[in-house]
């Protein structure tokens, strides 16, 4: 399969079992984010200040994990595929919804193939 991104073009034929995994680990990462939003919507009372700035260190340290995993997924797909890792281009001329379509496309590439649904029967 053909991905372009800002001008590039990556044919991703392997999307490893590794790549698979780690993007199910950052999509619990972003459910693990979802909650603290969630967490703090919740939040009343004189402890209010401190137990937001503790959901904020924990906010920080998770967006931080899913901009890693998630560049290591580019990386994996990348030399997996036969193509050397450009740190420069993946960081400075590109922006996260590139990187997030580029990572999705991948993933679901191979769902064409997959057996479809069967409809109602009537």
């Amino acid at each position: 399969m053909k991905i372009d991104v800002r001008g590039k073009s990556f044919s991703i034929d392997l999307v490893n079992n590794w790549v698979h995994t780690k993007y199910t680990d950052m999509s619990d990462t972003i459910a693990d984010l979802q909650e603290k939003a969630d967490e703090v919507q919740e939040l009343i009372g004189p402890t209010y200040r401190k137990q937001n700035r503790e959901i904020r260190k924990d906010v920080s340290k998770l967006k931080r994990q899913v901009v890693e995993v998630r560049q290591e997924i580019v990386r994996e797909l990348l030399e997996s595929n036969g193509y050397e890792y450009d740190p420069r281009f993946w960081d400075r001329e590109v922006n996260a919804d590139d990187i997030n379509g580029f990572v999705l496309a991948a993933i679901t590439k191979d769902m064409e193939y997959l057996p479809k649904p069967k409809g109602k029967k009537k």
